[in-house]
């Protein structure tokens, strides 16, 4: 049965709708025909077919006749266009008909897309029919219509292993700069699986490089050699690498060449670590940066009121360093020339038995003067 909809009409009608603000005028009421439709504020034609506001299906539309609506076209929408109930859609990139129909069970009867399939897509978007084999990727299928009323392609057999968009037989045997690359086809719970099995024919030095057995490669300080053995009874390919210089600030240094740096002689010397050799820099030589002058080691050197000396010496891990130390001092007063002896007492900015103690700042290893009067500090400079 077709849906309904029933409105009231007459003259009576109008000329209300008239006189409550709901038509423009009264001419507008005589545009109005007594069979017109009046739904939600809004008439509709007599005779003719319309789309109403609150119907969601913009494919449903309904005739007014005798100021009642009914269904008059019904479908179903894609793809923004419109397909009458009952009309079908051959969708051929799906490889299936999508047919337009009601859905019994809904109580509304909404319209809906029926997919019904008749073929299966192979690799390059065609439709397969159903019963026959097409192969896709190395692998062949046979179209099969399932119980589920769906086109399923079937994996029937493996023809090889696909590699960088090629297919290559069962068995077929390729080699690049650094592995040989065989097709391998096995089974695995009852099916076919294809798998590439790759085998080094050479030592990977970089992503880029390899070498074959037995050549040399010098790269980022150090000298590959390329060996091949028999390690359980499968050959491979092992690398022996040797340091042969010092890397600095992405520079290579090799063994044996020395530089200076901050009044150190560093020196690339090549030594054995845990049964491994490493390529590492030492001091050799060196002496004490004093403001911008290098102090070499046991120069005596004076500095205002005190005598500082260069001496070698070395870090927690044992490495060699070069510290500054007082050798002897006396306290400054007045001029820098002016240096008094050890013990000797002073008036200093008003006050009266001053000395001075020189002593090291453990937070920055700086030698300092510290003025004392009477027990009490009264400031403090540095020597160096």
């Amino acid at each position: 049965m077709a849906s309904t909809f029933k409105v009231t009409t007459g003259i009576s009608v109008l000329l209300w709708f008239a006189m409550h603000g709901e038509l423009a005028n009264m001419e507008e009421a005589k545009n109005i025909s007594c069979f017109d439709c009046y739904l939600e504020g809004k008439y509709y034609r007599a005779a003719k077919t319309h789309h109403l506001p609150m119907e969601p299906n913009k494919c449903r539309r309904y005739l007014c006749f005798n100021g009642a609506f009914s269904l008059e076209e019904d479908g179903c929408e894609i793809d923004g266009k419109c397909y009458k109930v009952g009309k079908a859609l051959n969708r051929i990139s799906e490889c299936a008909v999508l047919m337009c129909r009601r859905n019994r069970s809904s109580e509304i009867r909404e319209t809906e897309f029926v997919r019904r399939p008749y073929a299966c897509v192979d690799g390059n978007g065609t439709c397969q029919s159903i019963g026959s084999t097409f192969t896709k990727e190395c692998k062949t299928y046979k179209c099969e219509m399932h119980s589920d009323g769906n086109a399923h392609a079937k994996l029937e057999y493996i023809d090889g292993c696909e590699l960088d968009g090629k297919c290559y037989k069962k068995g077929y045997s390729t080699k690049d700069q650094c592995e040989r690359h065989t097709c391998m086809v096995t089974s695995a719970n009852g099916s076919p699986v294809s798998r590439i099995v790759s085998t080094p024919s050479a030592c990977r030095i970089t992503e880029e490089v390899c070498i074959k057995d037995g050549r040399n490669y010098d790269h980022d300080c150090k000298n590959y050699k390329c060996t091949f053995r028999l390690l359980g009874g499968k050959g491979t390919h092992q690398l022996k690498i040797v340091p042969t210089g010092c890397k600095v600030d992405d520079k290579c240094h090799k063994i044996g060449v020395t530089y200076k740096k901050n009044c150190l002689t560093y020196k690339c010397i090549k030594a054995k670590v845990n049964g491994t050799y490493v390529a590492r820099f030492e001091v050799v030589a060196g002496g004490c940066k004093f403001y911008r002058k290098c102090i070499g080691p046991r120069i005596l050197f004076k500095y205002h009121c005190a005598d500082f000396i260069c001496l070698p010496s070395a870090d927690k891990n044992g490495a060699r360093i070069y510290e500054m130390i007082v050798w002897k001092y006396l306290c400054q007063h007045g001029s820098e020339d002016t240096c008094l002896k050890k013990g000797e007492n002073f008036t200093y900015q008003g006050y009266k038995n001053c000395n001075c103690v020189v002593y090291r700042v453990p937070s920055t290893g700086r030698y300092a003067v510290r003025n004392v009067c009477g027990g009490k500090q009264i400031d403090t400079s540095y020597l160096i």
